[in-house]
C-alpha cells in the first residue's frame, strides 16, 4: 500500500472516529501511515500515539510555503494525501504534491455540500444520510466521487449519532477509496438533482430549525431545508 498522509485537526473527534474504523477494517501490518496536523496536543495526536502514526505538525495551517511542502514531502510524493474534516482550504501545490489526494465528506455527494452536513441533515429531518470519498481539487467537495454510500436517518437519532455513523461510514469507505485510487480508478461524477450547497449555521440555529420541522411532521407538513444555495 502506498504511504498515506491523513490530513486533520489535532483535535478533532471525526477524524479519530474515522482512522480508526478504517484500520479496524484493514490489515494494518501493510501501512505506512502519518498524520498531518496543525498542533502538538489534541484528540487526534492522542489517537495517533496510541496507532504509532508518524506525526508531521505545521502552525501554517494554510500551507503558504510551497519550500516547506517540497521539502517535508520530498519522500512521500508516491503517497496519497486523505484529507479528514481539515477546516481550510488546501491548496493545489499540496494537492498535487502526492500521487492522488483524496476528501473524506459527510453527505452523500453531490447533494449536502458544505461543512456540517450532519447538522443539516439533522435539523431537516432528513430521511436518510451518508459519506462520500471523492478526489480533492481546488473546488470545495466537487472532485470526481470515488465511492459513496447511505444510511437510514432514524426519528430518535441525535445529531451525536449522525456524526459518528457518519464518520464510521467514511473510515469503511476508505478503504474502497484507496483501492481505487491504487488501480488508477478516475471516479465517476453525477448527474444527480439537487445539488445543493448548505451555509454555516449556530448550534442554536440548528436546534431550533431541528424543533420547528419534527412540529411540522407531526402536523403532517413536510419539512423545511436549513438555509442553502443550488448549484448547477
Amino acid at each position: 500500500m502506498r504511504p498515506i498522509i491523513f490530513l486533520a485537526p489535532a483535535d478533532a473527534m471525526k477524524p479519530v472516529i474515522l482512522i480508526d474504523a478504517f484500520y479496524d477494517s484493514i490489515n494494518r501490518d501493510s501501512c505506512q501511515d502519518f498524520l498531518l496536523t496543525n498542533g502538538e496536543g489534541g484528540k487526534t495526536i492522542d489517537m495517533a500515539k496510541r496507532r504509532q502514526m508518524r506525526i508531521i505538525s505545521t502552525e501554517d495551517s494554510r500551507f503558504t510555503s510551497k519550500e516547506w511542502i517540497n521539502n517535508t514531502f520530498r519522500d512521500l510524493q508516491r503517497g496519497v494525501l486523505v484529507s479528514c474534516g481539515w477546516p481550510y482550504k488546501i491548496p493545489d501545490e499540496l494537492i498535487n504534491k502526492f500521487h492522488a489526494s483524496v476528501n473524506c465528506h459527510g453527505s452523500y455527494l453531490p447533494d449536502y455540500r458544505g461543512s456540517r452536513s450532519y447538522m443539516h441533515y439533522w435539523a431537516n429531518c432528513s430521511e436518510f444520510y451518508g459519506a462520500s470519498i471523492h478526489y480533492l481539487t481546488e473546488d470545495f467537495d466537487d472532485g470526481n466521487i470515488l465511492v459513496r454510500g447511505k444510511l437510514k436517518c432514524f426519528p430518535d437519532e441525535s445529531h451525536d449519532q449522525i456524526f459518528i455513523r457518519t464518520a464510521e461510514l467514511c473510515g469503511h469507505l476508505l478503504v474502497s477509496a484507496l483501492e481505487m485510487v491504487k488501480t488508477g480508478n478516475p471516479g465517476f461524477r453525477v448527474k444527480e438533482k439537487p445539488v445543493r450547497y448548505f451555509f454555516k449555521r449556530t448550534p442554536e440555529e440548528f436546534e431550533t430549525h431541528h424543533s420547528v420541522n419534527i412540529e411540522r411532521i407531526q402536523n403532517n407538513q413536510p419539512p423545511v431545508l436549513t438555509p442553502h444555495k443550488l448549484l448547477d
